[in-house]
This record gives C-alpha cells, structure tokens and sequence, in this order.
C-alpha cells in the first residue's frame, strides 16, 4: 500500500510540473514571455500552481535544456534572445544510406548561411527502414514546438501520415514538386538550366552536342538543341540513375573515339553525380586539360568543389540561395502571412554567384 501511495504521488507531482512546462511554454510560444523578457519568479509559480519548489525547478530545467530560457542567477530567469520556435530550421533529408552531390551542397550551404544569421539549423534524416533515430528526433522536436519550420530536402511521400507533416501550426517547405502540396515550395529551374548552356556552346560556334545526365528525356533534349539551332543525335544522348558511375565513364570513351565525323564538339553534362566519372572517361579516351576540340558545360551546385581534370564552363544553382529561400519561406509563414506557392531558382554559372 505504501508503494501505491507513492507512486500516486508521484504521478500527480509529474501531471503538475507538465500543466507548469505547458503554461510558460504556451506563454513563450505566444508571445505572453517575448524573447528577453524575464519569466515569473518561483515563488510566483508555487503560489499560482500550489506546488513547492522542486516541480517548478524541474520545469525550468527543462525549458533552459530545450533551449527556451537561459538563467541569470539572482537576477531571474529569461527568455532566451532567439529561442528555438523562432531561430532554428529543421533541414530534413532523405535516410543517409541515399547518396547525391546535391544533397551535399544543401549541408554545406546550411552551415555557410547560419554563421551569417543568428539562427541555427537542426539536421535530420529519414528512416530506411533500420535507423529511425533521427526521424523519430525530429517528430520529438516538432511535438515539443522547438523548431522554427521544416524544410523537405526530398518528396518524402512515406510521411504523410506523420506529425512531421501534419502537426498544424508548424510553418514547411518542400524542395522541388512534391505530393505535399499544401506546403509552398522551391524549384529549380532545370529548363533555363539547358537555355544557358545550349545558348553558350552556340556562342562557342559548337554545333553538335552530346549530353550525359538523368534530368532529361531526349525528346526534350532534342527540343533544346533545336531552339539553339544546334544539332544532336539520340545516339549522344546519355542517362544514367545514380551510381551508374563506371557505366557513365565507359560510354564517355567510347563516345570521343568515334571518327572525328561522328564525334560531337561539345557536351553538357546536367548532372554533378556524373560529372568527374564522365570526363575521367574523356580522359581515358585521349582528351587533355589543353583540349580544344570540345567544349563542355558541366552542372555542379555551389558550394561544392568542382571536378579539374578538364575545363570546362561551370553552371548550376547556388544552394546558399536555395537554403535562404527555404528560411525566408518559413519566416514568412511565421508572421501569418502567405508564402507563394513556388518560388523558382534561376542556374548561374560559376562567375555569377556571389563569394
């Protein structure tokens, strides 16, 4: 008997520290406690809630751990300056056993834009199936309101029954089009990405071009070749899904050791997954770093470090752009606005974007 009582106890003191955490949580979340504002004393709060000082001390250590308050001895405790409702974005990206140049680029992006604002970005993957740690982290966060907004890196059509995209209240974005289109989302713009290259080999006097990618279907190719007034063949249009790397590199060999009739004189390349496999393979079959015979115009996203073994004309999108974009989104939603529905990203070429 005597355990029951106790454990009953027990019970009842943790349900008063929980009404304690949810009242200055609400009180912060809406603006009651702005940021910087000093919370009520404990001696307020044991008065007010009829509890003593330990379940009020609990529910300010849990609040100073999830990054709400920040204590300042005798002078009181106060909210934090930026705390995590307002300063911190969830980026949430396929599970880590998916592989994409582009998803790198958004990680190293994220960390650049962060050190030029006083926010924070929290990085979480999707489950494959064995390791759910980091999705079941995020839904933590998202239910204990210590996220800004969520940023979808990827579709993520298997969690449309998650909080993670059903919690209301909780401002999103979406990478690309998606089936969540209830959120605003960015995209970037792959047509102009094919304009701009097609348009500069034209300019280069080139006129038989070749690609290699997985971004395109040939008829559309063809189309953009035709546009430029450029010629191409089915035979030099090439696409690989990723990891067809050594593929990638064979078929740009054989490509370039083809009669110098049949050879095109430039390339695009508009995938950076394929880019330092497809000119190894340009290598192999005979082309240098002082090669004139073929102009290239290779995708990458900066800032990721571009492949050297041959020059070429670099065009792409800037991830620092799309990860400002992605926060701007959130901010917007934040203040009870509306986000446009999709926000479009422009390809620049390497001596276009910004330092």
């Amino acid at each position: 008997m005597a355990k029951s009582g106790n454990f009953s106890e027990s019970l009842a003191g943790s349900v008063k520290e929980t009404a304690v955490l949810r009242s200055l949580r609400g009180k912060i979340l809406g603006g009651v406690f702005p940021p910087g504002s000093r919370l009520p004393t404990r001696m307020d709060l044991e008065q007010e809630f009829g509890l003593g000082w330990s379940p009020i001390q609990r529910a300010f250590n849990r609040l100073k751990s999830d990054g709400f308050v920040k204590s300042r001895g005798r002078m009181g405790t106060y909210v934090a300056d930026h705390p995590p409702h307002l300063s911190r974005f969830g980026l949430l990206f396929p599970a880590r056993s998916s592989v994409s140049a582009f998803w790198d680029a958004l990680l190293r992006a994220a960390g650049q834009v962060v050190q030029t604002q006083a926010r924070g970005v929290d990085v979480y993957h999707a489950s494959d199936g064995e390791n759910a740690e980091e999705q079941k982290r995020l839904e933590h966060d998202i239910l204990a309101d210590r996220l800004a907004g969520v940023a979808f890196m990827y579709p993520a059509q298997e969690l449309s029954h998650s909080p993670i995209v059903t919690r209301p209240g909780i401002p999103r974005v979406v990478l690309s089009a998606t089936h969540l289109t209830d959120f605003p989302s960015i995209t970037c713009d792959i047509a102009s990405f094919f304009t701009r290259a097609f348009q500069h080999l034209a300019g280069k006097s080139r006129r038989r071009v070749a690609h290699f990618g997985a971004r395109v279907v040939p008829a559309h190719f063809e189309r953009y070749a035709s546009e430029a007034g450029v010629t191409t063949h089915p035979h030099w249009v090439h696409l690989f899904s990723n990891g067809s790397f050594d593929s990638a590199r064979s078929v740009a060999n054989l490509l370039m050791r083809a009669a110098p009739e049949n050879r095109p004189d430039a390339l695009i390349i508009s995938d950076d997954n394929l880019t330092e496999h497809v000119m190894a393979g340009l290598v192999d079959a005979g082309l240098r770093t002082d090669q004139q015979n073929l102009a290239i115009v290779a995708h990458f996203n900066h800032p990721n470090p571009r492949a050297t073994l041959l020059p070429a004309r670099w065009l792409g999108f800037d991830c620092r752009e799309i990860i400002g974009k992605c926060i701007e989104l959130i901010d917007i939603q934040r203040r009870g606005l509306s986000a446009p529905n999709v926000t479009t990203i422009s390809p620049l070429f390497d001596d276009e974007m910004k330092k």
